[in-house]
């Protein structure tokens, strides 16, 4: 009998959220948690779509995490917004915000 190529199921997703909460207790970085938080989701997504394949995982997975990183305002380590990390020096675009 012939199988169809590896799948990762809801639960590696959820394995994965524990691996990166490991990482957020270990290294003092802001990063990881939005990992946790979107692997969670990924694996609820599994869950509830049993049959999605791995590259659509893991493109729900990238979108999600740069969706949140740009609505979260903050750069990658947590100090500042994220104007500050585009070179903004202290998070203002130098202007009145007119335009």
């Amino acid at each position: 009998m012939e199988e169809g190529p590896w799948i990762p199921e809801f639960w590696h997703w959820w394995v994965l959220a524990l691996l990166f909460l490991l990482l957020c207790r270990l290294l003092p970085n802001h990063f990881y948690p939005r990992w946790v938080v979107m692997s969670l989701l990924v694996g609820g997504l599994v869950w509830l779509f049993p049959e999605m394949v791995w590259g659509f995982q893991v493109l729900a997975f990238g979108v999600m995490t740069v969706l949140y990183w740009l609505l979260d305002g903050r750069d990658s380590t947590g100090g500042g917004d994220i104007g500050e990390f585009f070179g903004g020096g202290d998070g203002s675009d130098g202007g009145d915000g007119g335009g």
